[in-house]
């Protein structure tokens, strides 16, 4: 039978001659490790992803109200490459 075939094979070459190992022992990590890792990714970015959020909104409205004022030669220069563009 299958079962007699498979035990033959295990006995001869060892568990390493099955597609998938038997889920005891330390092949169980086989198992559990991936699923982990990935909730464990998912839960860092779900804390992660808003706080990385926060500081760049905070950076972005500071950087708006502290910026320096446009040059008035620099923005007659912009607005001469923005009419000459046709923007």
């Amino acid at each position: 039978s299958k079962a007699q075939i498979e035990n033959a094979l295990v006995a001869q070459y060892g568990p390493a001659v099955l597609g998938k190992p038997p889920a005891h022992g330390f092949n169980l990590t086989v198992y559990v490790l991936p699923p982990a890792v990935l909730l464990v990714g998912v839960v860092t970015l779900a804390v992660a992803l808003p706080k990385w959020r926060r500081r760049a909104r905070a950076r972005a409205a500071s950087a708006s109200t502290s910026g320096a004022a446009l040059a008035p030669a620099d923005a007659r220069r912009i607005d001469d490459e923005l009419a000459r563009y046709g923007g």
